[in-house]
């Protein structure tokens, strides 16, 4: 965050970083066009990833992007305590409820419709 608080003047841009907690963001409903959640779902249990992903759908006007490695075991060096592939994440989408795209590159994709 700190380096894009440096960055994004010097390109023009005008935003505000925060560092939270990413199940309980103290922002307002709808805060946001896009929220992502890139290469985190992988280190928290289904419990806090779900907890996120709620928050995230809550803080998203439009879209929420969610970005995951595909592997068959959970890589515990970096961290990681869960696994995904192209059926954990449309289940994941699906459990939302809103409509959602699912595609792989690079690792798992998934897009939910927010808006």
């Amino acid at each position: 965050m700190r380096l894009l608080d440096a960055v994004a003047p010097e390109l023009g841009i005008e935003l505000e970083t925060i560092v939270c907690d990413a199940a309980h963001v103290p922002v307002p409903d709808n805060n946001s066009d896009t929220v992502t959640a890139v290469h985190l779902l992988e280190h928290v249990d289904d419990e806090i990833g779900d907890a996120v992903l709620r928050e995230a759908l809550r803080v998203a006007r439009e879209r929420v992007v969610v970005a995951v490695p595909f592997e068959d075991e959970a890589t515990a060096c970096h961290g990681h305590i869960r696994t995904f592939d192209l059926a954990a994440l449309e289940a994941l989408g699906h459990s939302t409820g809103l409509p959602y795209e699912v595609f792989e590159h690079h690792g798992g994709w998934l897009v939910i419709d927010a808006g």
